[in-house]
Parts: structure tokens; sequence; C-alpha cells
């Protein structure tokens, strides 16, 4: 079975997560904020969706639009993640705004 990675909140980084099971299967519980992921129907697949990182890469396009600088088009990004063109057009927007 997959190790469970510590807990994806930036003030948090436990290890301390443990895989608990509910009335409709199971999840992994940060024991050290209380953070949790989706309910999955068996404890590999619960460690499976806690260790997917979908923020991670988020994070890492909003850096490069940080990088790139305020004034350029976010045209450069990655559409390989529903939604992101939408957020980068969010940040491009408030980066854009006066301060």
């Amino acid at each position: 079975m997959e190790t469970i990675k510590p807990c994806q909140v930036s003030w948090c980084q436990s290890t301390d997560s443990k895989v608990r099971p509910t009335p409709e299967g199971h999840r992994v519980i940060c024991r050290g904020c209380d953070c949790h992921g989706p309910i999955m129907p068996t404890e590999a697949e619960a460690i499976a969706a806690w260790n997917k990182r979908p923020a991670d890469a988020v994070l890492e396009q909003a850096r490069k639009v940080a990088e790139f600088g305020r004034d350029r088009p976010v045209a450069f990004l990655s559409t390989d993640i529903p939604e992101l063109h939408q957020i980068a057009q969010a940040l491009a927007a408030l980066l854009k705004e006066p301060q």
C-alpha cells in the first residue's frame, strides 16, 4: 500500500495522518489540523486521493505568472488542469489592479 504523504495544509505539514473508516468508505484524516481527504471506497483509494496534490500544480502555475511579470499575457500557462486558465486570468487581473 502507498505511504501517506504529509498534510497539504501549509501551516501544518504534519506526518501524523491516518486512514479512518466512515459509513460510506474510508478517508485520510490529519491528526495535526483535522484536515481530511475525500471519502473513497477502499483504504488504498483514500490514500491515493490524499496523496494527489492538485494544489501543487496550481501553485506552480501561479509562481510562473508572478515570475513572468504583471503585464504579460497568461497564454503560456498549462491547460492540463481544468479551470487553470480561469484561475490564471483572475490572478492576472488581481496583479494588474493598483495597490
